[in-house]
């Protein structure tokens, strides 16, 4: 679990696990190189409760901001399903746009 800052097994019940990498991060948010509070969104993004099905994370293809955005716009059902789209949303969302 090298790099790993926190963790969540989607069926447990909203449990995330933080790693001692965590504690290093900035507070963020709008942090490029990711934050504690863009960490916590992304791990609650893999929940799998009634409210919405867990989401998987898909960094081995689209490992960064400019590769969410291009599946956001190109592939939408996939990048629904990606918690770093969600993750780099949040961290770097900008009316512009």
């Amino acid at each position: 679990m090298d790099g790993t800052t926190a963790w969540v097994d989607p069926n447990s019940a909203h449990v995330i696990n933080y790693c001692p990498a965590f504690f290093k991060l900035p507070v963020g948010p709008n942090i490029q190189t990711g934050s504690r509070a863009v960490t916590i969104y992304h791990e609650v993004t893999h929940f799998d409760d009634f409210l919405s099905k867990g989401v998987s994370d898909l960094e081995g293809k689209f490992g960064s901001p400019d590769d969410a955005r291009w599946v956001a716009r190109n592939e939408r059902d996939l990048a629904a399903d990606n918690a770093y789209n969600f993750e780099y949303f949040a961290d770097n969302y900008s009316s512009e746009e």
